[in-house]
């Protein structure tokens, strides 16, 4: 399969802030110095099934890592989350991202050691196929584009979010990855930024969520963890 990467100019703010940005753009999520050192090496990865089978709340649940160190126990989402946006395009990417029209949603939160203020968040959205699945994909790829930058009606106290492509590591069926950068605080002298990979493993969408301020921590989702994400889900669908 061949991928396409899309890079959009950035903005010359992010540079100033963002010491995610040191690492190079060219530098796949999670393989940089600032990713959890005890996370294992992932297994070699199993063939998928011709045919992946479409997973509810408890087939997800049962198909999250559990032993990993600062894992958190997954819980089933039952409300998608809200974000006041005015520009529909960007309302539908968020909508697309969190799996709002997913079939069953479920959410796990790593906590690591030395990681400041930050936070890792893995979203699984499952749908009733392979197709569906796709579709969904493909759309919140477009919407993504569709979507340079974005601001939340009720938040006063932080900058427009910006969206930045990033490079896709080779994760699942397909993967794309991007950056949602802002300032935060009246002098806006504080950089927030989540970094986002989303793969399809067949009929699953995962949204790979970490969160740094002002670079510091660990800024990207280890990609032995997803990885072994990818490995847990390509087996429950078989």
């Amino acid at each position: 399969m061949h991928r396409r990467v899309r890079r959009r100019p950035a903005v010359a703010a992010l540079a100033i802030g963002l010491g995610l940005l040191t690492t190079g753009c060219d530098a796949l999520p999670g393989a940089d110095a600032k990713s959890p050192a005890t996370v294992a090496p992932p297994a070699p990865l199993p063939a998928p099934s011709p045919d992946p089978k479409p997973l509810d709340a408890g087939a997800l649940l049962a198909a999250t890592p559990a032993n990993y160190s600062g894992a958190e126990p997954a819980e089933e989402r039952r409300r998608a989350p809200v974000t006041q946006v005015s520009d529909p395009e960007c309302r539908q990417f968020l909508a697309l991202k969190d799996g709002e029209s997913a079939r069953a949603v479920v959410t796990q939160d790593f906590t690591w050691q030395k990681d400041g203020r930050g936070s890792g968040t893995s979203t699984l959205a499952a749908y009733g196929s392979v197709n569906e699945a796709r579709e969904v994909f493909a759309r919140l790829r477009g919407a993504q584009f569709a979507c340079p930058s974005f601001s939340d009606a009720g938040d006063t106290d932080s900058s427009a979010t910006n969206v930045v492509d990033r490079p896709a590591p080779p994760e699942g069926d397909e993967a794309l990855a991007f950056a949602l950068a802002r300032s935060l605080g009246k002098d806006r002298s504080t950089m927030m930024a989540e970094e986002h990979v989303v793969t399809r493993v067949g009929t699953v969408i995962v949204d790979f969520r970490k969160v740094s301020y002002d670079g510091q921590g660990i800024v990207f989702f280890p990609t032995s963890l997803m990885s072994h994400q990818v490995t847990l889900l390509v087996l429950a669908q078989r």
